[in-house]
């Protein structure tokens, strides 16, 4: 079982996986999202130029409760724009063009101290990573951005 560390950063900055002593917050979710809608903004990209589209994400027929959703450069140039996904539903931001489109999502196992041994130390949350390698590190879903772009759902399987 892959779980997501909330306080030991990854060598990227982002998310990290492991062993069940590792974590992620949901908070930590929600930053992700941000600095991902921030990205053109610091790269120096006009924002004029960005496409808005939303949409619905589902696992296994059912709305994705909470997870991310990033879209990067098919051809990998230019910036990725990403989103925080919430009971299956995603705004979000994106460059037009040809994008490799990858999906985290999370499952809640729980709480725990943030330090073990120190009993005064704030609670965070245990999440598993449950959405397949093949839609996310191995992506395996694209799509084309324009301005004409309407609504982008994904239905993705476990199985």
């Amino acid at each position: 079982m892959h779980v997501l560390n909330t306080h030991r950063p990854s060598s990227l900055g982002l998310l990290c996986c492991g062993s069940s002593a590792d974590h992620r917050s949901a908070g930590h979710l929600v930053l992700i999202g941000i600095a991902a809608l921030l990205l053109p903004w610091l790269l120096g990209c006009s924002t004029d130029d960005l496409v808005a589209i939303s949409g619905q994400v589902t696992l296994d027929g059912n709305p994705l409760a909470n997870g991310t959703i990033t879209f990067v450069p098919a051809d990998g140039k230019g910036p990725s724009a990403g989103a925080v996904i919430e009971n299956g539903s995603y705004r979000v931001r994106v460059a037009p063009g040809s994008k490799k489109v990858q999906i985290l999502g999370y499952k809640n196992l729980g709480q725990r101290r943030h330090d073990k041994n120190d009993p005064s130390s704030p609670m965070i949350d245990i999440n598993e990573q449950i959405v397949p390698e093949r839609y996310n590190k191995n992506t395996e879903l694209n799509c084309e951005v324009d301005p004409n772009t309407g609504p982008l759902d994904f239905a993705i399987q476990t199985f």
